[in-house]
């Protein structure tokens, strides 16, 4: 296979982390290859360079002998987001229109012969079948595959999943794999960005690792296994990911669905068809303790980011502890002060600064010891780990493990749950299995 794109010594320096040091990279023409690295390591930099969206400040991407300036790296790639989903307003044959026209044809070709490829086109990924669909009805694994078949109807030379793959079941793991596949028989080259060791790594021509903006080890399929490519990602090397232990809990508090919540117990729940949050609704109604939820998106909400991480601490236990006056006595702020360092590991500048500097780790940590001091004995963790890499995601389980009270932990990720040896109980449409899994 030839080479498409070849990057020397790329150099981006940015604010915090996210920059690349002396980075190369080849990428090759009908070829998949995964990008792999913690938060941080510079993978959506070198996407961005790569797709023609961003210069580097040194260093340079060549195509052949000449070096590729952003308006061909825009016409030869397209980068795929999260948040890069099908116009809601219209049809998916009007979406593939609208992002460009398939390849070969003009201006003067007319809609319905347009229409027509399009759906012959996607006839060849088993997608036909939603070109009518209104967007909003089509799961955002299939709006992925349709995004990337679309980069190869309009001729596109280079298609980039941004960590589309994060929290993908298994199942849609393995379609978009398929889908790449597909795409690059096309001689489309497929690059796919995580922080985690998804199973679709082992379905890519390729994997290589990045950290700290430099390219670490770059390994061919079926050469390596997971405790390496850990090692590789993560800079340690460990044999098992850190577990947060089995918890079987003590006498039975109370029940749902026929299946018994015990006390100080741990039940990791598999999501399989995204009915977590009317399980949750009803096991508010049936717990009979004070419950806190927590997913990632309350890492960021009813949280100010401009006062301080301790400031935002108090807001909502100093009414608790101090009545409606919101005042709490000098003593009293210095031993909440002093928990707080302890529990969260914070220093005293990154405890006063303001909490929008927070690390995703910082904020989860200072979360936990939010709820801690609200006495919550019944914690829910859903998808918590959302969008976090593979170093965190494993220290976010291990604390949420730790804690005391009973633990409903629930994500879509079979491997996240198993780490915590406790039998995994199964989540469709909206009731839990009896039988673990």
């Amino acid at each position: 296979m030839a080479e498409l794109l070849r990057a020397e010594d790329l150099q981006l320096d940015q604010e915090g982390a996210g920059g690349l040091h002396h980075m190369d990279l080849t990428v090759t023409a009908g070829a998949s290859m995964g990008i792999v690295g913690l938060s941080g390591g510079g993978k959506t930099a070198l996407a961005e360079i790569l797709c023609g969206e961003r210069s580097p400040q040194g260093g340079r991407v060549l195509a052949g002998s000449r070096t590729a300036g952003p308006e061909l790296l825009r016409r030869w790639g397209t980068r795929i987001t999260r948040d890069s989903g099908l116009l809601e307003n219209l049809s998916v044959a009007e979406n593939l229109l609208v992002l460009g026209r398939p390849a070969g044809h003009g201006i003067f070709c007319s809609q319905g012969k347009l229409r027509r490829l399009c759906g012959e086109f996607l006839a060849g990924f088993q997608l036909e079948h939603l070109l009518d669909i209104p967007p909003a009805a089509i799961p955002p694994a299939d709006q992925y595959r349709l995004l990337l078949a679309g980069a190869a109807v309009r001729g596109k030379r280079l298609a980039v999943l941004d960590h589309v793959t994060d929290n993908a079941a298994p199942a849609d793991q393995q379609s978009l794999a398929e889908c790449i596949r597909q795409v690059c028989r096309l001689g489309v080259a497929v690059l796919c960005l995580t922080g985690r060791l998804d199973p679709i790594l082992w379905q890519l021509d390729r994997v290589t690792v990045i950290r700290d903006g430099r390219r670490v080890k770059e390994l061919a399929r079926d050469s390596f296994t997971e405790p390496a490519l850990r090692a590789y990602v993560s800079g340690y090397r460990a044999e098992q990911p850190p577990a947060a232990g089995g918890r079987r809990g003590g006498d039975t508090v109370f029940s749902i669905d026929g299946v018994p919540v015990r006390e100080g117990g741990l039940l990791p729940i598999l999501d399989t068809d995204g009915t977590a949050g009317g399980f949750i609704r009803r096991l508010e109604a049936a717990c009979p303790r004070r419950m806190a939820v927590l997913s990632s998106e309350a890492l960021s909400d009813r949280w100010i980011g401009e006062l301080s991480a301790f400031d935002n601490l108090l807001l909502p236990v100093s009414r608790r502890l101090s009545g409606p006056c919101f005042h709490v006595n000098n003593s009293l702020l210095r031993v909440l002060r002093a928990e707080c360092m302890e529990q969260t590991g914070l220093d005293p500048r990154r405890l006063d600064g303001p909490y929008a500097r927070l690390t995703r780790m910082e904020r989860f940590r200072l979360l936990l010891c939010r709820e801690g001091l609200n006495r919550s004995p019944v914690y829910v963790f859903q998808q918590i780990t959302a969008g976090a890499d593979l170093r965190d995601r494993e220290e976010m389980r291990r604390l949420a493990g730790a804690l005391p009270g009973i633990i409903f932990y629930i994500s879509g990720d079979y491997g996240e749950l198993a780490a915590f040896e406790t039998g995994v109980t199964p989540l469709a449409e909206g009731r839990l299995g009896k039988e673990s899994i």
